[in-house]
């Protein structure tokens, strides 16, 4: 399967990973079982899934918190991401 696996463009390009450079093998470790090794491919990927969980549990409780919990949680996964980035490219 991963060798199969799509080319970043913009990677290609300009010779730096984007923010979502390595969400495909993040998926696919995944898949595999291996949690760690998944966030440290592109932590977005896991914090996401999280995030929409929880923001299901929290629809189907109808909690009142809903938009909090997704703005919150799109904003980990971002900062996950730019963490991860910054400390590649260092």
């Amino acid at each position: 399967m991963e060798e199969h696996l799509l080319t970043c463009s913009f990677k290609s390009q300009f010779g730096v990973e984007c923010l979502g450079c390595g969400t495909q093998r993040s998926v696919l470790a995944l898949l595999r079982g291996d949690i760690v090794e998944s966030f440290l491919l592109n932590p977005g990927v896991l914090l996401m899934i999280l995030t929409v969980l929880i923001g299901a549990f929290a629809i189907y409780k109808r909690s009142k918190y809903i938009y909090r919990i997704f703005v919150t949680g799109v904003s980990l996964a971002a900062i996950g991401m730019v963490v991860r980035l910054t400390l590649h490219l260092i």
